[in-house]
């Protein structure tokens, strides 16, 4: 895409144009998940994103499990720090996380490309929620299993991801 400057002094009656070079990236286009288009920015090539045959998501589930499973794993605050918890115990401190994806809750881009283990920000009823991906139950219609927290423990729930709006995945 070019832009097309014209200066015209009207007193001199001459004109001079010029087309600068901007730079441009093509977006990128998510069709898979929402079945309408939305742009995601492209993705920052300073980061390495970990392969899905890592066993950092296998650690953390196995550590949200046993986190869950125990009377005396318990976190106070929110969902948030729950989850952070998690991760902290599996160990991967927030100097091992990066946000592979962000979006805005509202309006996205969404994303539905999880990994097990992925931590992620995402609205199911209206409301804003963090879980740990643990697997699709439908993946054609979003559902899947969360690793969430009551409050009290942590809980296995099934919800409907289909605005997932950002998306923390360890980075070894």
């Amino acid at each position: 895409m070019k832009n097309t400057i014209c200066l015209i002094p009207i007193v001199l009656g001459l004109y001079a144009c010029s087309t600068p070079e901007v730079p441009t990236r093509a977006p990128v286009i998510d069709k898979s998940f929402t079945g309408g288009l939305r742009l995601k920015p492209p993705r920052p090539q300073s980061i390495t994103l970990p392969s899905a045959n890592t066993n950092s998501g296998k650690k953390i589930l196995d550590m949200g499990k046993m986190m869950a499973n125990s009377s005396s794993q318990k976190v106070a605050g929110s969902s948030w720090s729950y989850i952070n918890e998690v991760y902290n115990q599996a160990g991967f401190p927030k100097g091992q996380r990066v946000a592979i994806h962000k979006g805005d809750k509202n309006v996205g881009p969404y994303t539905a490309q999880l990994l097990p283990g992925d931590w992620i920000y995402y609205k199911y009823r209206d409301i804003d929620r963090s879980g740990i991906f643990i697997r699709w139950i439908d993946e054609t219609n979003h559902i899947a299993e969360v690793l969430g927290y009551s409050g009290q423990r942590g809980v296995y729930q099934n919800h409907r991801l289909a605005q997932v709006y950002q998306v923390i995945r360890t980075i070894r």
